[in-house]
């Protein structure tokens, strides 16, 4: 009996050392001959399931797994990866049942109520997840991953400062935690509370450059405009949240369909920035040579945006509940030519997906504006002016270049009249109004400053802003009262339809856009409306949108490469009402108008030619 204990534990050590080093495959013969001398050993079996897992034979370690459990009714592990194998299995409900039976049997399993909150939000309820995190954070006070889970659903509730607060807390426990300075700051921004920005700027500057796990690069993109951090930040992540998968599906493999199979994969086919502009070019795509599809990976809102979409697309795919290997697996399945990510590092993406190597060719597109420095993704389609050639070393995916600004308009969307006053809105009936609808989170306290000593230098004029929290609403009015009278900052409720959003922007005078993020969906709308915009731009792929717009445009000069340059153009138009109304008859021209109008159309055919040279 002893030689025989000896010998599997003999196995089993070897295996767990091949398992150390990466070594799944090659650990599993080790562990077959442990279980064929110890058929109730408990090791080899979780090990199995291990292996299993991380060659993506996730039924096989099921069965491992469903083994353990019985034998081992009282051991809370195993019914921790049990649940977490039904868990990547799309099984949800399930999963939950055996989460609780392992907190039950060893309620002190930090890992268990972090899966489980996935698994809550997975199936949209996030509250629940919130809870669970909460509890976890009860039993074990130093739980760095339940304060980040705690942290970023007080995001998703819009709590901003009950998330910086939790944050705070994190790095309190952890200086070094992964990402928790950025997401701190990104809290902070959202109620454009800059206490300490200039020194929390820099710590997350330097740490990126360093290469350590400081900061998301969603939020990395409002504080610098350099393209080559913008690259180190997005690499460090993705490399992190969504490395390749050990077994890709489609390397080197090609179709040779009739009609080219495009997939479009986002979490924001409703009413969403992303959803508002790319309609209309997905509704005229040429069917007779393209066939497309479309994977959502969102909350269905039942909007006219969603239901546009589930009815312009050829095939449409609800997959919010799917999991990333299921999702791949139907992309594989429909033998998708060319796979195009939406997304990129923003709410409902599904990267887990283009990391099994779902098609032969992998893009980003639109949702994300930058590199996402992940092997898999082959093209970022972008235009010169956004992604200059000379800053194409900055970027891990080739360039795919359309001949106008990469981003689409609906051309459904008509051109809005003034059709209201300025007193409906509570702006003076007298003065020059400047206005800027972009995100909180993007307005930064240099540029705040540039705004304010427009408004000291442009008497009776005032600034028109969102109101889209009651903290950064007083941060802001706070800030500006140090300089002006705060009554001239003015804030803008949220309206029920894009019309009336649009036609408000006649009221104003001078967009002022943000820097280094830049108003992408926000200055489109402007333009549109005929309201002339200043912006500044800098490396980045966030922060030269606006130029971009511009120069399609032919109004290349309203976009500046410093805060000076911005603060003189700016000026120089707000006292010179001849030149604004130059501006403005010049958005108004026909030739201006039938750029709007032909976008959809001219976009579709753009998009579909820069496929078909890589197909």
């Amino acid at each position: 009996m002893s030689e025989q204990k000896n010998r599997y534990e003999e196995l089993n050590e070897i295996a767990l050392s091949l398992q150390n080093e990466g070594k799944y495959v090659e650990s599993e013969p080790y562990l077959l001959e442990s279980l064929s001398v110890e058929p109730n050993n408990y090791v080899a079996l979780h090990s199995l399931g291990v292996a299993k897992t991380f060659q993506g034979e996730l039924p096989q370690a099921l069965e491992y797994f469903t083994v353990l459990t019985q034998i081992y009714p009282n051991v809370g592990l195993g019914f921790s990866v049990l649940g977490k194998c039904l868990h990547d299995l799309g099984r949800l409900e399930d999963a939950l049942v055996f989460y609780d039976q392992a907190v039950r049997l060893d309620p002190t399993q930090s890992g268990v109520y972090h899966n489980k909150a996935c698994v809550l939000q997975t199936l949209g309820r996030h509250k629940d997840a919130l809870l669970t995190l909460i509890q976890a954070a009860e039993i074990n006070p130093l739980d760095t991953v339940a304060y980040e889970g705690q942290g970023i659903l007080f995001s998703q509730f819009k709590e901003y400062e009950r998330a910086a607060q939790v944050f705070l807390n994190l790095l309190n426990i952890d200086q070094d935690a992964p990402y928790a300075l950025g997401r701190l700051m990104d809290s902070k921004l959202h109620i454009c509370d800059w206490e300490n920005f200039d020194s929390i700027c820099a710590a997350i500057v330097q740490g990126v450059d360093q290469g350590r796990k400081v900061c998301n690069p969603l939020s990395f993109m409002a504080l610098t405009g350099s393209v080559e951090l913008a690259r180190k930040c997005a690499t460090i992540f993705g490399q992190h949240k969504f490395p390749p998968n050990l077994k890709p599906m489609n390397v080197g493999k090609k179709y040779a369909h009739h009609k080219k199979r495009i997939g479009f994969i986002s979490g924001d086919f409703r009413e969403h920035p992303v959803g508002y502009l790319l309609i209309g070019a997905i509704e005229k795509f040429d069917r007779q040579k393209f066939e497309l599809t479309g994977f959502f990976t969102g909350t269905k809102d039942g909007s006219v945006i969603y239901q546009r979409y589930a009815a312009s697309f050829d095939h449409f795919f609800n997959c919010a509940v799917k999991t990333d290997s299921e999702i791949a697996q139907l992309v594989d399945l429909l033998e998708i030519d060319v796979l195009i990510d939406l997304s990129g590092y923003t709410a409902d993406c599904r990267l887990g997906v283009l990391s099994h190597r779902a098609a032969p060719i992998q893009m980003t597109y639109l949702g994300y504006p930058g590199t996402l420095g992940l092997p898999y993704i082959d093209y970022l389609i972008a235009d010169e002016n956004t992604a200059p050639p000379v800053y194409a070393a900055s970027y891990t995916e080739k360039l795919l270049y359309l001949p106008q600004c990469y981003l689409p308009r609906d051309d459904n969307i008509k051109q809005p009249e003034k059709m209201a006053t300025r007193a409906q809105y509570g702006l003076p009936e007298e003065g020059l109004v400047f206005c800027c609808f972009n995100h909180n989170y993007k307005i930064t306290p240099q540029i705040f400053e540039v705004w304010i000593k427009l408004l000291q230098e442009v008497r009776e004029s005032c600034l028109w802003l969102m109101d889209l929290n009651e903290t950064a609403k007083k941060n802001l009015i706070a800030y500006a009262s140090k300089s002006i009278d705060a009554s001239r900052i003015i804030f803008a409720k949220r309206v029920p339809s894009i019309d009336e959003h649009l036609a408000r922007y006649c009221l104003a005078d001078l967009f002022l856009d943000t820097f280094p993020y830049n108003g992408h969906t926000t200055c489109s709308d402007a333009l549109f409306a005929g309201l002339p915009v200043v912006t500044m731009r800098g490396e980045s792929f966030a922060s030269r949108v606006c130029s971009s717009m511009l120069s399609d445009l032919s109004l290349g000069g309203l976009s500046a490469v410093s805060y000076d340059g911005y603060y003189e153009i700016a000026l120089e138009l707000a006292l010179n009402d001849e030149k604004r109304a130059v501006l403005r008859e010049h958005l108004h021209q026909e030739v201006v108008i039938d750029y709007w109008s032909a976008k959809s159309k001219v976009y579709a055919n753009d998009l579909a030619d820069l496929i078909n040279t890589v197909i």
